[in-house]
């Protein structure tokens, strides 16, 4: 099958999780099938010589026939059977540009928000949540996939201070919620918390740790490429966000056997029981919850043994990759048979 991937991202990997969901799917893809990746120069040193590259200037808007131009020559030129976009601004220009590409054309939705693109024979949506967001489109749900490794399921490594760690991952940007987590910790006593992540908020998050009077137990170690080495020493892990489409944090630490806390987002509140979600935007009732689950962590870590191993079956890439490729075909044979 020859499948044409697209992403409007002008980040590169370090973006966040759709970035990383792309290239991880085309990469497996890749084993199979003739794969073209429509993106940014700046996924130029992410990608292996299996994939067949389009740098493309998705800086430009989404409204600029500078942009149109090389990208429907791409789009025409792959003859591709599969043109599956992410994210609206790829969605959109994929509906613009669909003369083009005479295949299937597929849409993952990555965030809840604006209208999906229209002009697609699939959608899928990377959470029951954003699903929900869109019941005309009927959205296939399919969760990210992390690629595991051995070392993703190390055991907790106590660091010898006699205090709790706890991590918290992410880009330091307003919708992670960090400001929400600072806030929270004033009010947990006696551990260190380590915030993995670099952004835009890095200064501001800094400074108010300092005006809570919090620093000496707040420790930002910026971006990271040794994450899970990093969860293997942390007794518990917190997602503070105000918004997600799919926490790429949620999967990473469940996979990897730490108890995690989590604010009512995706995918969190689709896996964790009730007692490890908490209301958005509410930092005493998150301090709380942290001073209670500290208190209890092997009560924790058995409640959450099934999901471990839920996680562990669900969120890799070989799953994600499997349920995909059968979509594909479900969505081909219904083509075929001129039901579209």
């Amino acid at each position: 099958m020859r499948i044409v991937q697209i992403i409007a991202s002008t980040q590169g990997l370090r973006a966040g999780g759709m970035e990383k969901h792309v290239v991880e799917l085309a990469k497996h893809q890749a084993r199979e099938h003739e794969v073209h990746l429509l993106a940014h120069p700046a996924f130029a040193d992410a990608l292996p010589d299996t994939i067949h590259f389009h740098p493309l200037p998705f800086q430009r808007s989404r409204n600029d026939p500078r942009l149109w131009l090389p990208m429907a020559r791409a789009l025409y030129a792959s003859r591709a059977d599969v043109f599956h976009a992410h994210g609206r601004k790829a969605g959109q220009l994929l509906a613009r540009l669909r003369w083009f590409a005479r295949g299937l054309r597929i849409t993952t939705l990555h965030n809840q928000g604006k209208p999906p693109p229209t002009h697609m024979h699939g959608w899928i949506a990377v959470s029951r949540d954003i699903a929900r967001q869109y019941p005309l489109q009927r959205p296939r749900v399919i969760y990210n996939g992390l690629n595991l490794t051995a070392r993703d399921f190390s055991p907790f490594v106590p660091d010898g201070s006699g205090y709790p760690t706890v991590i918290a991952i992410g880009r330091l940007v307003e919708s992670k919620g960090f400001d929400l987590l600072l806030r929270a910790w004033r009010d947990v006593p006696n551990g260190q918390l380590w915030i993995v992540g670099q952004g835009p908020q890095s200064t501001f998050l800094q400074s108010l740790a300092q005006q809570l009077g919090i620093a000496h137990r707040v420790h930002f170690l910026g971006y990271r490429t040794d994450v899970p080495d990093l969860l293997a020493q942390a007794q518990l892990c917190v997602v503070p966000s105000r918004r997600e489409g799919f926490s790429y944090v949620v999967a990473e630490a469940l996979v990897a056997g730490v108890p995690v806390l989590s604010t009512d987002v995706p995918v969190a509140n689709e896996v964790l029981p009730p007692a490890f979600i908490v209301p958005k935007a509410r930092p005493e009732q998150l301090a709380e919850k942290i001073r209670h689950i500290l208190r209890q962590l092997p009560q924790a870590r058995s409640e959450l043994e099934p999901v471990f191993d839920f996680a562990r079956a669900t969120f890799t890439v070989q799953a994600m990759c499997t349920a995909t490729l059968n979509y594909y075909q479900e969505l081909r044979a219904l083509l075929n048979s001129t039901l579209f």
